[in-house]
């Protein structure tokens, strides 16, 4: 008769050492430092940018150096300002964190980079504008795509109750996949919460890691299809209704490139394509997407495009792909307008209503 309960107590004990095992193994990679495993990694050879199999490409929270700053939230820029109690968040990938690449020759590697952005920009019109009660929160992520945006939405940006979200993506969604790479969240609403718990211990990142590298084999293609990308930008305009906040959709342009400029060819190989024409074509076919969108779900969407490519193509420099200070100035003024026109903002209290880039330089 007392079998039973010794088996019982058998099972119990062994469960009780196997949790124990674990949470020692926890302990242990919480105080590794994380390269030791291969959790999380530099890439693309920046300090502030961060991939593991779990989170994908990330800010590192804290990094601060003389030209970028990350927040402990892992957002670019400063730390939530309690005065200011309404917020946008912008949402997207390089072109939204801020950087641009200058060559001191077009056909030279020698290259400064830029962190110019456009939400930065944004801030400094709003305050002009007298809208002091409204931060600008930098979302941007380099190397995001549309499904990692919306990852970031939901474990990060619902929880600072934004009142307005845009969004500018579609460039790395056709990209390799060395950049982009990650494990992607499952579908179920129910098992969504699951992963999202278990991702916060090193174990289960460690396992991931491991996981990704027999998974995705370098040089392997792996690009989110079109059709991917367009549910995604469905999931945003469902998510912005459910919680409140209003979403605006921004145009991604590139700027006149041709296979004749060996940084340009160089870029569209990076992207996978044999040439900058197949870039352009590609790209094209995923904004595409984002205006049938816009116009569907009735969500505004930004054109910037006109006055960044226009005579002699002003936003852009070398970098064809990420506008550089003139276009980010550019994009910011073009955002600001579009915010005032739509109501979002409410009144300004008294201050420099302008919108023109040149006039707060």
């Amino acid at each position: 008769m007392q079998y039973p309960n010794r088996s019982l107590a058998t099972l119990a004990l062994a469960v009780a050492a196997v949790l124990l095992c674990l949470a020692l193994v926890e302990v242990a990679l919480r105080i590794t430092p994380l390269e030791r495993f291969a959790v999380s990694r530099e890439i693309l050879g920046l300090p502030f940018l961060a991939w593991d199999a779990y989170h994908g490409s990330h800010l590192v929270a804290g990094y601060s150096s003389g030209e970028v700053r990350v927040n402990s939230q892992g957002l670019r820029g400063p730390e939530n300002d309690p005065a200011r109690p309404r917020r946008i968040v912008c949402m997207g990938d390089s072109s939204t964190f801020g950087i641009w690449v200058e060559r001191s020759k077009p056909e030279s590697d020698t290259r400064r980079i830029h962190y110019d952005s456009y939400p930065e920009a944004l801030q400094r019109l709003l305050d002009a504008g007298g809208y002091g009660d409204w931060q600008v929160l930098n979302a941007g992520v380099p190397g995001s795509t549309s499904l990692h945006s919306l990852r970031i939405l939901r474990r990060k940006v619902l929880a600072l109750e934004p009142d307005i979200v845009t969004l500018r993506v579609g460039m790395n969604d056709h990209a390799p996949p060395q950049v982009i790479s990650w494990i992607r969240e499952p579908a179920s609403p129910v098992l969504r919460p699951v992963f999202h718990l278990l991702g916060e211990l090193r174990l289960f990142q460690a396992g991931l890691s491991i996981f990704a590298r027999k998974t995705y084999p370098p040089g392997g293609r792996h690009a989110i299809p079109a059709t991917e990308f367009a549910q995604a930008l469905t999931t945003f305009a469902e998510l912005s209704r459910e919680y409140g906040f209003h979403l605006l959709l921004i145009d991604y342009p590139l700027g006149a490139a041709s296979n004749s400029d060996p940084a340009a060819l160089k870029m569209a190989h990076f992207y996978g394509e044999p040439g900058v024409v197949a870039l352009y074509r590609t790209h094209h076919r995923y904004q595409e997407a984002v205006r049938v969108l816009a116009t569907r779900q009735r969500i505004p969407l930004l054109v910037t495009e006109p006055r960044l490519t226009g005579d002699r193509n002003p936003g852009f420099g070398d970098d064809f792909v990420h506008p550089n200070a003139i276009g980010m100035e550019t994009t910011a003024a073009l955002l600001y307008d579009e915010l005032v026109r739509t109501g979002w903002l409410g009144d300004a209290a008294e201050g420099e209503l302008a919108s023109d880039p040149e006039a707060h330089r």
